[in-house]
Order: structure tokens, then sequence, then C-alpha cells
């Protein structure tokens, strides 16, 4: 609640953007990575109980990760995939049942792939990860998300809705502020 009352107070509300601040397109500021879903794609026999992670929408409770249960794949079938492979401080962000959760990938895994409900945010230089996580998980976003997702049997969101989306994105500057607030304050609890 701190942490949402700062960007509020910093940013305003990034739907009505009452501070003004510049927008940008979605595509402008992040890159949107979709996993492997080839024929290729992890299943059955694939799924093993250490190597390298299977993130799936499971792993991603209340915008962080969590690791009560796990998948892995093999470091052969990693390989084996050409997209989908996270790096650390990517956004992942679900697509399909539950809409819109996201989290950072900061954990003590080096990579892993990602299932078919979930897309890689990739932040380019005008973006940090942090602001660009505390963004898409105010209330009002999610919320704005949820009502584009609508529609289909099972909710759903596209790469193309999300990349058309604008967004207030501050100065580096005061993105940096923000996540200076933000590690004092994980650093304090």
């Amino acid at each position: 609640d701190f942490l949402r009352s700062v960007f509020l107070d910093m940013f305003g509300d990034p739907v009505t953007n009452p501070k003004g601040i510049n927008l940008n397109k979605f595509s402008s500021v992040a890159d949107f990575i979709n996993g492997d879903r080839s024929s290729n794609y992890p299943s059955g026999p694939d799924l093993i109980a250490q190597g390298v992670l299977f993130l799936n929408t499971k792993n991603i409770v209340k915008n962080q990760l969590d690791f009560k249960s796990k998948t892995f794949i093999s470091q052969e079938k990693f390989d084996s995939l050409s997209r989908g492979k996270l790096q650390r401080g990517d956004l992942v962000i679900t697509l399909r049942g539950t809409l819109g959760s996201c989290a950072i990938f900061d954990t003590k895994y080096e990579t892993g792939f990602i299932n078919a409900q979930i897309m890689i945010l990739r932040c380019k230089e005008e973006v940090i990860p942090e602001y660009l996580h505390a963004l898409l998980t105010t209330k009002s976003f999610h919320s704005m998300l949820q009502r584009i997702g609508q529609g289909a049997a099972v909710p759903q969101l596209t790469a193309t809705q999300l990349k058309a989306l604008n967004l207030p994105i501050p100065t580096i500057e005061l993105q940096k502020k923000f996540v200076d607030i933000l590690n004092n304050y994980k650093e304090v609890i």
C-alpha cells in the first residue's frame, strides 16, 4: 500500500494520467516475446523434476513470482526452443485466464522458459523494469486490462492489444527516484 501510494503521488493514475506525463506506445518501450509454440513446445515427458525452470501462471501470485510448485525442462529441451527464454529483469505477464498478473523475473534462476499463457516484456532503455511493473500492477491499469480481455469464453489478451496501449513514461531520472524509494523500503522490511 505504501509503494502504491508513492507511485500514485509521484506519477498519478496511469490510465487517466492527471500529471500529463508523456505517453509512449507500449511497443516503443518494451519488446514483446512469446514462447516457442511449435511442435517443440514442452509437454508430457519433457516436464521433469529438475533442470531449467518452466514458468507458468501458477508461479505469478499477487504480482510476484512464487515457486511453491515448480516445473522444469531439460537443458537439451531448453536449447532446442527458439523463443520464450527469460532473462533477469524481464517482466512476465499472464495473457489467458487470470489476465494481467505481472511479475519481475529476478530470482535465483538464471533463466527459464514461459508457458503459452505468459508473455515476456523486455524493457528498452526508456523504462526501468521496476517502474513498468509498478505501473502495470496499479488497480486502474489492471482493471483496464480486464476490460480489454473480455469477450471470449476464456478471457485473453494479445500482444497486439498490449502494444497499442499508451503508457505514461516519465524521465529516467524520475523512474530512478521511484526505484530508490522502492529499494530503500525493501531494505527496511
